[in-house]
């Protein structure tokens, strides 16, 4: 179980990171290779999963369990905060 701070940022396509590497004391920053993740979310009939901020969802494609179940516990300004449990089942 770990607990979280969502913040989603958007910016236009002209924004160029600055280099990250030195940022941090002993700390190297490093470009990822792509990877493919497909997600199904899940909620019931009647949306209550998403009503009460919950989240329930399988993915594949990344290391580590595939389900997650993510617990909103509310806004801090606009970022979200919250709970997830990740799953191997």
């Amino acid at each position: 179980m770990s607990s979280e701070r969502e913040a989603k940022l958007i910016s236009s396509l002209q924004v160029r990171l600055p280099s990250l590497d030195g940022l941090v004391a002993g700390v190297s920053a490093a470009a990822l290779a792509e990877c493919h993740l497909d997600a199904i979310y899940y909620d019931t009939g009647d949306l209550d999963l998403a009503r009460w901020g919950i989240t329930l969802r399988h993915r594949s494609g990344e290391v580590g369990p595939p389900w997650t179940l993510k617990l909103t516990q509310g806004k801090a300004r606009a970022t979200l905060l919250g709970t997830n449990i990740r799953l191997a089942i």
